[in-house]
């Protein structure tokens, strides 16, 4: 995911002085098929099993509501975040990804989807608040 915009942290946190910069806060990810079977579901938050957080990410965090809710931010220095996926057991081929998460601020962060390099998706993040599902293909678009 390439972000438009990332946030420094010291607009969320006053008390940051030399924070991150921030884009979405992800708790999750699940890929499906064609025929809206669940692949795989990833717990971005919890420990990396067949995910490789492969650049633009921060650590782990706990959520601020009870349960087993922790996250990960993602945009980094350079507004970008890179997900690696596999191995799988069987050859597949997603054609969309959930991603529960929230943006940084209200109304600004978008992201281009690319997979293997090629563009196939721009997702709008819309307003901050509780996390939300957020759908992203992973299957280049017919013009």
């Amino acid at each position: 995911m390439d972000f438009n915009t990332t946030i420094g942290e010291s607009t969320l946190n006053e008390s940051v002085t030399d924070g991150r910069q921030l884009a979405v806060m992800c708790y999750g990810l699940t890929l499906w098929n064609d025929r809206g079977d669940a692949i795989r579901k990833y717990d971005i938050g919890g420990p990396e099993n067949n995910v490789t957080l492969a650049g633009g990410y921060y650590q782990s965090e706990q959520g601020t509501t009870d349960g087993d809710n922790t996250f990960r931010w993602f945009g980094g220095p350079e507004g970008e975040t890179t997900l690696e996926f596999g191995p799988f057991d069987s050859p597949i081929t997603p054609q969309y990804a959930v991603l529960v998460g929230a943006p940084a601020v209200d109304d600004e962060i978008t992201a281009a989807v690319s997979v293997d390099g090629i563009e196939t998706d721009t997702v709008e993040f819309g307003a901050r608040g509780p996390p939300e599902r957020f759908i992203l293909s992973m299957q280049p678009q017919n013009s």
